[in-house]
């Protein structure tokens, strides 16, 4: 029985800090659009590139890039393309 709890409570964990860092990358976003505009789009296209970049798996990436907001998903897609990443833009 504890041994079931601490495994549950590491799951938790782990849930809670993917939740903390999709909240952060949020508000980074954001704060970057309504701080730079026009070229905050641009800096924030790059942002969603590198989350996707970093991800560990394949399955990871494409789960992030399908999260891209969609006014940003051309640039996105560019930028990914340009990086020799175009796998990960293929639904």
């Amino acid at each position: 029985m504890l041994a079931c709890l601490k495994c549950q409570n590491l799951f938790m964990r782990k849930i809670f800090r993917k939740i903390v860092r999709i909240a952060r990358n949020c508000i980074l976003l954001t704060t970057t659009f309504l701080l730079f505009g026009k070229e905050g789009k641009n800096m924030m296209a790059k942002l969603w590139a590198i989350e996707i970049m970093t991800q560990e798996t394949m399955e990871g990436a494409k789960e992030v890039y399908g999260r891209v907001p969609r006014l940003l998903k051309e640039k996105v897609k560019t930028i990914l393309i340009e990086s020799g990443m175009e796998e990960i833009t293929q639904e």
